[in-house]
């Protein structure tokens, strides 16, 4: 949610970030704010955001839990109604063994309630 972040919390994600955006974060930090959800809702605070999940494993060695839970942040301050699932214990790939059957849970939950 928070590209630049990711420059000092994951070399692997700030790696894959490179590479979809063609460029480093030194060599184009606007290019990396601007694809970055958390800078597009500060920079645009009139943006209609649906309802939102977020889904985040609490032992995700790729995306650190705090992309989720400041972005989760921005968008109660934005009224927007959300939840955030962490996941005890899961890491980056939410659709494989045990955890597969729980995250599809909780998004059919979602899909059903709304929040």
């Amino acid at each position: 949610m928070d590209l630049p972040g990711l420059v000092s919390e994951s070399t692997f994600a700030s790696g894959r970030a490179k590479t979809l955006l063609g460029q480093t974060f030194d060599m184009n930090p606007g290019l990396w704010k601007s694809a970055s959800p958390s800078y597009l809702l500060e920079s645009n605070p009139k943006i209609k955001m649906p309802v939102t999940l977020i889904i985040q494993g609490t032992s995700d060695p790729v995306v650190p839990l705090d992309q989720s839970t400041g972005f989760q942040n921005q968008l109660v301050k934005m009224s927007v109604p959300s939840r955030l699932e962490k996941i005890v214990g899961a890491g980056h790939e939410l659709f494989k063994g045990a955890i597969a059957s729980k995250t599809k849970r909780l998004i059919l939950d979602f899909l059903k309630t709304g929040v």
